[in-house]
């Protein structure tokens, strides 16, 4: 016990729980037993022995109606084909609910407003709502990866794409999309980079793109004519590295390649922080609250160029786009983009590409 008179306690794993039944904390072992290796809810942690479950889509119901994706697919790390519409997780049907209220309700209306209206609520409110959806939609996919195969030929093994994850690394964010179910409060300075620019759109562009990398936590969602950025959990310190060098060259909306260079240089600058921050979190046994905090440096201190690591997250990122693309000089863009020696975001004399994919003629 913590306190003998609190509301709260801490059992015998390590774990925080409430008066009222509710799991605060996950310690890490029970994290990895429950939600990772387990079949229990990803939010509140419930067994479907004890309650109903339903499934929440990955990638928001509304983003699928809206974009007409339903009868699309999306590509999975082991280079197969996923229909959205069975895209899904189990999660149990209260917290399916309560998802929808705190975020996808609230989300949906601000992205269907448009570039403008969102950067306006975001100068004025922050990011934090776009930030913890972000982080929710990225731990849902990686979380689907337990049930999918990470070689689709049987001869060589039965190993899923989730087994070779590195777990541990995504309990801070696993803390942060169960927040507004654990109502802890989450201190300011652990806010993840964030970046919100506008997308140009055509009708030979696709309304919807979405991609993550999950050793540097980072992810990007377009939705027509908005992109958003985030590397979840380096409390800005991409941020910090690139808002005075890449950020004022962008001198207009992104074309799909565009925007998955953009995403690249930032996956590969949280690559190159020489020490990340350390989140955990702090304890009021008395008052029966949590808060998630972080320890980091005041002034971020970058590890050296390293072209080919670049290259590589590069070729990862724009590699599927280009292949499909009716380029004549398409295996020389490969191999440049292997080497981190090409750009799609500014032209020969180094200013912004406004004519990046467009249709001559």
């Amino acid at each position: 016990m913590l306190v003998r008179k609190s509301k709260i306690w801490m059992e015998s794993d390590g774990s925080i729980v409430h008066e009222d039944g509710r799991i605060l904390f996950f310690s890490l072992e029970r994290f990895r037993r429950d939600i990772v290796a387990g079949e229990c809810c990803f939010i509140c942690g419930t067994s479907p022995a004890h309650t109903g479950f339903n499934h929440e889509h990955v990638i928001p119901d509304w983003i699928l109606d809206e974009l007409d994706l339903k009868g699309k697919r999306v590509e999975l790390p082991n280079a197969t084909n996923f229909g959205y519409a069975r895209y899904k997780i189990p999660c149990c049907t209260a917290c399916n609910s309560l998802l929808g209220k705190k975020f996808e309700e609230r989300v949906s209306d601000l992205l269907k407003s448009g570039y403008g209206n969102l950067s306006s609520y975001v100068s004025k409110e922050g990011p934090w709502l776009l930030y913890i959806w972000l982080a929710l939609i990225f731990f849902k996919t990686h979380l689907k990866d337990r049930f999918l195969r990470l070689n689709l030929d049987a001869r060589l093994g039965s190993e899923k794409i989730a087994d070779i994850y590195d777990w541990n690394t995504m309990h801070h964010i696993h803390c942060l999309v169960r927040a507004m179910y654990t109502k802890v409060s989450l201190d300011r300075r652990i806010i993840g980079s964030f970046f919100l620019i506008p997308a140009k759109t055509a009708k030979h562009f696709e309304p919807f793109d979405y991609g993550d990398n999950f050793p540097t936590k980072s992810i990007f969602l377009r939705f027509k004519e908005i992109v958003l950025f985030c590397v979840l959990d380096d409390a800005c310190a991409t941020y910090s590295a690139l808002k005075d060098t890449l950020l004022p060259k962008i001198g207009g909306p992104l074309s799909p390649i565009q925007i998955r260079e953009v995403f690249a240089r930032i996956s590969y600058t949280a690559t190159r922080i020489s020490e990340r921050p350390k989140f955990y979190t702090s304890i009021n046994a008395t008052r029966g609250t949590l808060k998630i905090l972080a320890k980091s440096r005041k002034f971020v201190k970058m590890l050296e160029h390293e072209p080919e690591v670049y290259g590589a997250i590069s070729y990862r990122s724009c590699g599927e786009l280009i292949r499909g693309m009716p380029v004549s000089d398409r295996d020389c863009i490969l191999e440049n983009l292997k080497s981190g020696k090409w750009t799609f975001l500014f032209d020969t004399t180094g200013q912004f590409a406004f004519d990046s994919m467009d249709i001559v003629g």
